[in-house]
């Protein structure tokens, strides 16, 4: 089964650290940034100088562009 923990430490799109002050923004960051479909994201969990997002296990988005390019900033 494919990765549904991924643990990011670099960000994209001119953010930076201080802008991900609260699991709020996180998953601001992870829809917008990131393409990630909110519905599928079970939890975000902010560290200083890292995020760690959590998907609710399915298969059909293995091959979606989002998951692809999610698995390449993790």
């Amino acid at each position: 089964m494919k990765e549904t923990t991924f643990v990011i430490r670099h960000l994209d799109n001119g953010w930076d650290w201080p802008d991900i002050c609260s699991d709020e923004i996180a998953t601001e960051y992870f829809c917008e940034e990131l393409e990630v479909p909110e519905e599928l994201i079970e939890c975000v969990e902010c560290y200083d100088g890292a995020m760690k997002l959590c998907l609710y296990r399915d298969r059909r988005y293995f091959r979606d562009d989002w998951y692809v390019n999610l698995q390449r900033s993790a």
